[in-house]
């Protein structure tokens, strides 16, 4: 069954259940007393009528209202005496609900304010007609006033339809949510999530989630492909790369000095296409979540001011300086050789970035994010910085922007890739964005060991 059809028909059923409990627990007032009860209350007003019309013949209108009076004492019941001009006899006040009753010529009514049946008989037809107009009080208690059965009706209406539709939102919006969580979990790099298909039924959100799947399982089998395309050419690179390493060694020994210039510009290249390699392949290896790496206990501020001081040689030959603005001791788990290449291929980009007579400036410490304990390592450059909307893509391999940051800076775009790779993988994370003084700031954050937090 479709979506449409159970929303149409859930929805209708509610409504449709909302008014047969209204009609069999709350059913509507009625204008008019039953039979029953007119029958009886015709017969007690005829003698009540008779006895007040002689108390009236023999006491005048004092002996009337003094019987009327002790009738509604003892009683409760309300009597009057009217003649064919519509005047109460005895000249006594007449409710409004009693005048107009009289006036209706009706020989039974219900007044649903007051809670009383009014009931007319004629005691006397000659020489004047008197008609006796008797208001009993409706017995069983009075009946809800009408603003409490308003409510009590919008409360019936609101649990029972709020019931049928929690579990109709429930049943539509549960894998939903399931298909947020899991289309989360393949953006962070986990490209096996799947969405478990509980149901059998073949609606609209049951082929949403088959054909979900199914997309999820075609990015997975293109993303291994293409790893493995990656990890063979470059395991395929390695091999003519040494040997052309080992014929440049020995062009140099035959040629002595006439060709030395260039035997050192091939053995410059050859060490270049081998980094590359070696990012390739360290890159492929943390994407396919291959073997996964032996975690230790590291202190993570020595390792940042290790990567700092191996730095510090390449920034003085661009001119620039590296300064370690603050940092704590802090104690994180993972593998120290990639957290190590992530330090350091963040603080390299700086590094290459940053104006010369500039500093790259490195803030070390400890933060609580979501009920988590985390190492923040903060990177900035003097840089120009980059526009906003490439703040995520600078973390994608082999992506460099095109004015400041291009190739002919040294960067081949795999460095940033790497470092968010590592950092995934010891469940932490990256994050770039623009200064407020000027320049890039790129953070990292890692997780403490458990001891420290």
């Amino acid at each position: 069954m479709s979506v449409f059809k159970k929303i149409f028909l859930s929805f209708w059923a509610a409504l449709i259940l909302e008014v047969i409990i209204s009609v069999v627990f709350y059913p509507p007032p009625h204008s008019r007393p039953s039979p029953f009860v007119t029958n009886a209350t015709t017969t007690v007003l005829r003698t009540y009528g008779g006895l007040a019309l002689q108390e009236f013949e023999t006491g005048g209108s004092a002996g009337e209202k003094a019987y009327a009076d002790d009738l509604a004492t003892q009683s409760g019941v309300q009597l009057y005496l009217f003649d064919s001009a519509g005047n109460e006899i005895g000249g006594r006040e007449t409710p409004p609900n009693v005048k107009q009753f009289e006036r209706s010529h009706q020989e039974s009514s219900f007044d649903q304010d007051a809670h009383l049946i009014l009931t007319s008989v004629k005691v006397r037809t000659h020489p004047d007609t008197i008609t006796a107009i008797g208001a009993f009080q409706e017995r069983g208690g009075p009946r809800r006033p009408p603003l409490q059965s308003l409510l009590r009706h919008v409360f019936v209406f609101v649990l029972t339809s709020g019931v049928i539709c929690f579990f109709l939102a429930r049943y539509l919006t549960s894998p939903i949510v399931e298909l947020r969580s899991v289309a989360h979990r393949l953006s962070n790099g986990e490209l096996a999530a799947r969405v478990e298909t509980k149901s059998k039924l073949r609606d609209e959100i049951a082929e949403l989630v088959y054909d979900f799947n199914a997309m999820a399982e075609r990015i997975q089998s293109l993303v291994a492909a293409q790893h493995r395309l990656i990890a063979d050419i470059s395991h395929e690179l390695r091999t003519p790369l040494a040997r052309l390493s080992i014929a440049a060694g020995i062009l140099r020994q035959k040629t002595g000095e006439n060709a030395a210039g260039m035997i050192d510009r091939m053995e410059r290249e050859t060490e270049r296409l081998n980094a590359l390699i070696g990012q390739l392949l360290m890159l492929s290896n943390l994407e396919s979540g291959g073997s996964k790496p032996t975690f230790a206990l590291i202190e993570f501020n020595r390792l940042v001011e290790e990567v700092v001081a191996d730095a510090q040689i390449e920034a003085t030959e661009r001119k620039c300086s590296i300064v370690v603005v603050s940092t704590r001791v802090c104690y994180v788990e993972g593998n120290p050789e990639l957290l190590r290449r992530a330090v350091e291929n963040v603080v390299r980009n700086a590094v290459r970035y940053t104006r010369e007579g500039t500093s790259v400036e490195v803030t070390l410490e400890t933060v609580n994010e979501f009920r988590r304990d985390l190492a923040l390592l903060k990177i900035r450059d003097h840089g120009n910085g980059i526009p906003d909307t490439e703040f995520r893509k600078i973390f994608m391999p082999f992506y460099t922007i095109a004015d400041a940051r291009d190739r002919q800076a040294g960067g081949i775009g795999l460095g940033l890739a790497i470092a968010d790779r590592a950092l995934r993988m010891h469940e932490g994370s990256t994050r770039a964005y623009n200064s407020e003084e000027g320049g890039l700031v790129i953070e990292l954050r890692v997780p403490l060991a458990p001891e420290e937090s």
